[in-house]
């Protein structure tokens, strides 16, 4: 038997497209956090449109950009920021970038009320022996209501680790074998389903 998948407008989400959203998702605002080991994604910045913040990690995680930076909220700025980020060496320690992020990055005065709360996690390796479990990690940021997308480059994280880090959903996971199989229509696709 066929399957199909409902290609829903802004502001709409679910199989049929029968789900209405509560948040401001509708005008595509967002305000989307960017784990990154090593990658980078992008959808349209502007003070009033989607803000950014991200988190580079290996043995430690740093904020390099927060939501609340409005030198950021222009597009040209956030890309000569990522251009100029050091990716550090070392062990994936996945758990200090989410603790970070439900912690620091989206804290009261840092993210926007009405706005959906979307995280895009990409690491290319499982976390590191002697992580704090995710259960942990990721409860300030389920408290906060932010959606989590699990992105694997290669073949060192399972899909299992990075439906953990998803939060249980597997319709949030993508994994691929090099950074140049990332389909970002299918993330950005992944990111406006969310409301």
């Amino acid at each position: 038997m066929g399957s199909f998948h409902c290609l829903c407008p802004p502001g709409i989400q679910g199989r049929l497209c029968e789900q209405v959203c509560s948040k401001s998702a509708k005008s595509g605002r967002y305000d989307l956090g960017l784990v990154i080991d090593g990658s980078e994604v992008w959808l349209p910045v502007s003070a009033e449109g989607t803000h950014y913040g991200i988190i580079v990690y290996s043995n430690d995680a740093k904020i390099i950009v927060r939501f609340s930076e409005r030198w950021y909220h222009a597009l040209l700025s956030l890309k000569l920021r990522v251009l100029g980020m050091e990716f550090p060496d070392g062990d994936t320690r996945t758990d200090k970038a989410l603790k970070m992020a439900g912690t620091e990055l989206y804290k009261a005065g840092e993210d926007r009320d009405q706005v959906p709360n979307v995280l895009v996690v990409i690491t290319d390796g499982k976390t590191a022996q002697g992580s704090e479990p995710y259960k942990r990690v990721l409860k300030p940021l389920k408290d906060h209501d932010v959606d989590v997308i699990a992105v694997g480059i290669g073949d060192q994280i399972s899909k299992a680790e990075l439906t953990e880090i998803a939060m249980g959903k597997q319709d949030r996971v993508i994994q691929v074998d090099k950074v140049e199989d990332l389909n970002i229509n299918k993330l950005s696709e992944m990111i406006h389903s969310i409301c």
